[in-house]
């Protein structure tokens, strides 16, 4: 019993120390961002488009005016996209508030909301993960890179 307990708490600490892991099933698409930032970031608004046609939103809005930390993913699959869609270029960018509550036909105020660089994935594929990680600031912009994982 005791060596159970003993390897319990060690591979919850092993766990811990590795931070969040994400997975993709065979059928989807998991673009992961990694915030680094300092920033108050309150809600993420992903846009998405395919050859350059948009497609669609996705949002992760902070619980109880907290700040959104860590890792955060964005799930595709094939009902993400138009039937017969290619499975190429899609790109994305995050739209990064300081506030909670982001409709998508409300206006944004530029003072408390900043986008990321495009990004770009020439040919993706299901049952992957793609790792980004985000920096910067509301005051300098932020900038999100890839990530070799």
């Amino acid at each position: 019993m005791k060596k159970l307990v003993i390897m319990v708490i060690l591979l919850l600490t092993v766990l811990t120390g590795c931070g969040q892991i994400v997975v993709a099933n065979d059928n989807e698409i998991k673009i992961a961002v990694k915030n680094s930032t300092d920033a108050d970031i309150r809600t993420m608004v992903m846009c998405y488009c395919v050859n350059e046609e948009p497609l669609g939103v996705m949002r992760f809005n902070a619980i109880d005016e907290s700040v959104l930390k860590g890792i955060h993913s964005f799930m595709f699959d094939e009902n993400s996209f138009p039937e017969g869609c290619e499975r190429e270029n899609l790109s994305f960018n995050i739209l990064l508030l300081d506030y909670v509550g982001f409709d998508i036909y409300e206006s944004v105020d530029p003072q408390h909301a900043r986008e990321t660089n495009d990004i770009y994935i020439d040919k993706r594929e299901y049952g992957k993960v793609y790792y980004y990680e985000l920096t910067g600031s509301f005051e300098e912009g932020f900038q999100l890179t890839e990530m070799k994982k």
